[in-house]
């Protein structure tokens, strides 16, 4: 039992926060696909719509239809970006400036709580891909070779008598470091 309850409130391994990040990066790009092909397929027309209703109440008049192209495109292609973890800071970023104005455009319009939370609660979570990016099973991380987390042996005396081996986590970038004796 009380290995279990350890393991319960224990920090995840490497591996598996990378697979969570993962988890919720496909999840939420494959969220947002849907909601930007029909205005994508919307056309001239569809982007001149978006472009009024969600510009206009912010005082910007000029190219409604540039304005509606581009949340289309940022919602759709931002989307499948996520779903393969490619340019994902960049699509986050974009995607957290469209939530904002979908959050801002609700509170204009008054609309409740139960309205305007889930783009709020969108912006936090392509924020958290701003800043930690795609991770290790995307495409990002494939190209850029990613920081490889392992769990490594190390010695470490557990008093003056007895010495143990405890397992620590680092980045190969450490584990070089520490080598040289520059870091840790």
């Amino acid at each position: 039992m009380k290995n279990f309850i350890k393991r319960i409130f224990s920090a995840a391994s490497p591996e598996y926060t990378q697979m969570a990040l993962a988890f919720l990066r496909i999840g939420i790009g494959a969220l947002t696909i849907p909601h930007g092909y029909p205005k994508m397929m919307g056309g001239q027309q569809g982007w001149e719509q978006i472009g009024i209703m969600f510009m206009y109440p912010f005082g910007i008049y000029f190219l409604p239809m540039a304005w509606g192209f581009v949340a289309a495109v940022t919602e759709f292609v931002g989307g499948i970006a996520l779903v393969l973890g490619l340019g994902t800071r960049i699509a986050a970023f974009f995607l957290t400036i469209m939530m904002a104005v979908a959050t801002a455009w609700h509170l204009m319009r008054e609309d409740g709580y139960n309205v305007y939370s889930f783009p709020l609660t969108l912006i936090f979570v392509f924020l958290t891909f701003v800043l930690v990016g795609g991770g290790s099973f995307s495409v990002d991380g494939y190209l850029t070779g990613g920081k490889k987390t392992r769990t490594r042996r190390k010695r470490s005396p557990v008093n003056k008598e007895e010495k143990s081996v405890v397992e620590t986590t680092g980045t190969e970038t450490e584990k070089a470091e520490e080598e040289k004796g520059e870091g840790i």
